[in-house]
């Protein structure tokens, strides 16, 4: 910030923003968000729960989340695990849908979305950033 006076009146102005970041040397550069369903089997509910044996439809909808979560952890720690590996990419998980946001270099996506337990994805960019060098 710095103070400029207009027509005798003082103000605070911002700087200049920083110019944006130079666009990427190559496609396999470029950041890319890809929003992921990891492939599992049918989800087991487990003990089966009632509403009558809560208080609230609150409290059972949380109860549900819960047990949900709770059955998919080890699904979703497994796939968070392998992806974090992959260098550059940049993993967050939800918990009780088995999506995960990828979000980093056009070519570790690329390398994390071929393990096999991708099963299905949504780009934030042109497909074309991500499809193999035919060369």
């Amino acid at each position: 910030m710095y103070d400029t006076t207009y027509q005798g009146e003082t103000r605070q102005v911002p700087e200049k923003p920083e110019s944006p970041p130079a666009a990427p040397a190559t496609p396999d550069e470029a950041i890319v968000r890809v929003v992921a369903r990891l492939r599992g089997g049918v989800v087991q509910d487990g003990a089966p729960m009632s509403m009558a044996d809560f208080p609230t439809r609150q409290a059972y909808r949380k109860a549900l989340a819960k047990a949900r979560r709770h059955r998919l952890a080890p699904e979703i720690e497994k796939a968070q695990k392998a992806l974090e590996a992959i260098e550059g990419v940049h993993v967050t998980c939800q918990a009780t849908t088995r999506t995960v946001v990828l979000e980093g270099p056009a070519r570790s996506i690329r390398k994390a979305l071929e393990l096999p337990f991708i099963e299905s994805t949504l780009e934030d960019r042109e497909l074309s950033l991500l499809a193999r060098d035919t060369d």
